[in-house]
């Protein structure tokens, strides 16, 4: 970004809380106006068998990886709706773990989550 005449800032937040990524996108407007594309990249996985999984650990792994798409996405159509120009969302998801037992039971990708399959990169079928 810095090498195409750009400035690049780094914004911390926790995509699960509204009132974090609120404060986000508030921080991103004020430094670049209106943004044109969205990338949902934020993600956890608890690598846990599932018999061993918490309540607490799998509403964890749902409210960064579902809630939080869907908070960062929410907040970006309603900028673009205003902007009247459209924008573009990308939702990036990974399975980055083999479990040794059968299926860990955690939370799908958040692209699986959000109606896409993985690998789909949001393609229509």
């Amino acid at each position: 970004m810095s090498e195409a005449g750009g400035r690049p800032i780094l914004v911390a937040a926790d995509v699960s809380d509204e009132q974090a990524v609120d404060q986000m996108f508030d921080q991103v407007l004020s430094e670049y106006g209106r943004p044109d594309i969205l990338v949902n990249n934020a993600g956890i996985q608890i690598a846990e068998d599932s018999d061993e999984l918490s309540a607490a650990d799998f509403d964890k792994v749902l409210a960064v990886n579902l809630r939080g798409a869907f908070l960062c996405a929410d907040r970006a159509v309603r900028t673009f709706l205003a902007g009247e120009r459209p924008g573009v969302i990308i939702n990036v998801s990974s399975l980055c773990l083999r479990p040794r037992r059968p299926p860990v039971l955690a939370a799908p990708p958040p692209a699986c989550a959000c109606g896409q399959s993985p690998g789909s990169a949001g393609a229509e079928s």
